[in-house]
């Protein structure tokens, strides 16, 4: 048999291509559910009945109850609560990507729209993911390993999700 061809991506673990996805769309949820809407503040409490906002419900088996013991406040102040917590919570939060892509949607927020890698995934990429990238969105891939990858960090047009990436999202 031939050369085996290298793929788009490294040997990486199931974690990290998924979990660097993920850090990448924290941000765009996070703006969300601090405006004030109907929808952010259902995903709000959603999010805090889940037990999603670690810092204000410790694990319990009855996590509504949980919460809802511990605020004694007017449902304004809670919404002003659960939103400072919010964006502390998520960047640590257990949530996959699947569940952060719902919760925008539920707020009419098309995440992938605006999505970029971060530093962290490109660096996830092999050569040929990086040359693959790089005649996609018009960036010479004849440039050195270090310099393509800067250069793609740089030029890469936001919602572009290369076709080694789409199962992720």
């Amino acid at each position: 048999s031939g050369p085996t061809k290298e793929k788009p991506l490294k040997e990486y673990s199931e974690y990290r291509v998924p979990n660097e996805i993920r850090v990448s769309l924290m941000p765009a949820l996070v703006a969300a559910l601090q405006k004030e809407s109907p929808e952010s503040n259902r995903v709000l409490w959603t999010l805090a009945v889940h037990g999603c906002f670690t810092d204000l419900v410790g694990y319990c088996d009855n996590k509504a109850v949980k919460i809802f013991g511990m605020i004694n406040a007017d449902a304004k102040q809670t919404l002003a609560m659960l939103r400072k917590s919010a964006a502390k919570c998520l960047k640590h939060g257990r949530l996959s990507v699947v569940e952060i892509m719902t919760f925008a949607a539920s707020m009419k927020l098309d995440l992938v729209a605006t999505w970029k890698p971060t530093k962290e995934l490109l660096s996830e990429f092999t050569l040929t993911g990086l040359q693959q990238v790089a005649r996609a969105i018009d960036v010479n891939e004849t440039l050195a390993e270090a310099k393509l990858r800067d250069t793609i960090q740089k030029e890469w047009p936001a919602g572009y999700v290369p076709p080694f990436l789409n199962s992720h999202f």
